[in-house]
């Protein structure tokens, strides 16, 4: 999937995370964790609707769930250390367990008012 994420227009970096379980043995709830970064807001909604951002859901269709995909958008970093460049939007791809009824959430992200 990483070359697929890559060749999407406006992609600024792409990380995938392999989740682990707690540190009292709990299974995580969920699989992997991937975060796409761009620019800006703007940027992001423009990626999603893009050939190259179909080609990533339809590749992911071919090995997960989509089903059990959550999907949250965020900006801005807070913590301890020097803050990284300012990157809008960061789409933090959950793979659910298997058990899980949640929702596919792979829209673009919207204005709130």
């Amino acid at each position: 999937m990483s070359p697929l994420v890559l060749a999407v227009p406006g992609v600024q970096a792409y990380v995938q995370n392999r989740c682990m379980p707690a540190l009292d043995g709990a299974d995580p709830p969920y699989a992997d964790l991937g975060e796409v970064w761009f620019e800006s807001r703007e940027a992001a909604a423009a990626a999603t609707q893009s050939p190259e951002w179909s080609a990533v859901i339809a590749d992911a269709r071919e090995f997960m769930d989509t089903s059990t995909i959550v999907v949250v958008w965020a900006g801005g970093a807070s913590g301890i250390g020097p803050a990284p460049e300012p990157m809008y939007a960061q789409v933090e791809i959950a793979l659910a367990a298997a058990d899980s009824a949640t929702p596919p959430g792979l829209q673009p992200p919207t204005q709130r008012g």
